[in-house]
């Protein structure tokens, strides 16, 4: 099964796992404040989005993950231990040499997009290096959000605060 966004034309992969369908690529979709291209190679990793931008750019009929949704993702898979290599794209997270790609048992094939993170006073600093963030639509506080994240140097799914204005992949989930 295919997404097929109405706003740009680009079709996505989606993959159903347990009883809900993933979209099984990052969203590309360019707004007027996503991050997208930041470098010609980073074009593999779609977008990335703050937290305010990622709630509302799904396609119609789509929305972001919750964080309980996350986790029942993360159980369907097996656990947070293991999940992160269950996930995994089975290229490119072995491209930094000491680390080994993923065996992406449900066709998520999620990609090491890393994470745009804030710099007080300063321009933000890219860490393309450094997993697989992905928001949730889950609020901590003013400031924090829930993000999923798939490092290199582990298997493990983890789910963490992140600041709101991060640049973050999304993934979006069918309503």
């Amino acid at each position: 099964m295919k997404l097929k966004d109405s706003r740009d034309g680009k079709t996505y992969k989606t993959v159903k796992i347990g009883n809900r369908v993933w979209m099984a690529e990052n969203l590309d979709y360019e707004t007027a404040n996503s991050i997208c291209g930041e470098m010609e190679y980073l074009t593999l990793y779609g977008c990335r989005y703050s937290w305010d931008e990622a709630k509302t750019v799904c396609p119609g009929g789509w929305r972001l993950p919750r964080q309980a949704e996350w986790n029942t993702q993360i159980e369907f898979v097996g656990d947070s231990a293991t999940a992160g290599k269950i996930l995994k794209a089975t290229n490119t997270w072995s491209d930094k040499g000491r680390y080994k790609d993923g065996t992406d048992d449900y066709g998520f094939t999620a990609l090491p997009g890393g994470v745009r993170l804030p710099q007080k006073g300063k321009t933000h600093q890219s860490f393309v290096s450094s997993g697989a963030f992905f928001w949730s639509a889950t609020e901590v506080d003013d400031d924090e959000s829930i993000t999923l994240v798939l490092r290199y140097e582990n298997d493990a799914a983890t789910l963490f605060e992140n600041y709101k204005d991060a640049g973050v992949s999304v993934r979006c989930l069918k309503d």
